[in-house]
């Protein structure tokens, strides 16, 4: 349902804290806007986000992502998003990479 709603969307629009790359259903949003979309449509509101003591937090975050370190809410999600990314991408260190 996710895939086929961001088929038809013009736009991303992502609030993004810092541990925004360490929440898989962001991560798995994020991947899918992309394979479709063109980058210049997702628009980046991480200012109010970003301190002196947060920069850090971003770059490592992101430096070191890992699919397997991201978090769900609902555990069972996890096993859910890993069988579409196994799908869609074939494998999770393409996924990564794609990231």
């Amino acid at each position: 349902l996710l895939e086929e709603f961001i088929v038809f969307s013009d736009g991303l629009i992502v609030l993004s804290p810092w541990t925004y790359f360490t929440r898989l259903w962001c991560v798995y949003e994020w991947v899918c806007f992309l394979l479709i979309h063109d980058p210049t449509d997702i628009e980046i509101c991480a200012d109010p986000f970003i301190r002196d003591t947060t920069i850090h937090l971003y770059l490592s975050c992101i430096q070191n992502f890992k699919l397997e370190n991201c978090q769900c809410f609902h555990e069972p999600d996890r096993a859910i998003l890993f069988a579409k990314v196994d799908f869609y991408y074939k494998s999770r260190e393409s996924f990564e990479k794609f990231l």
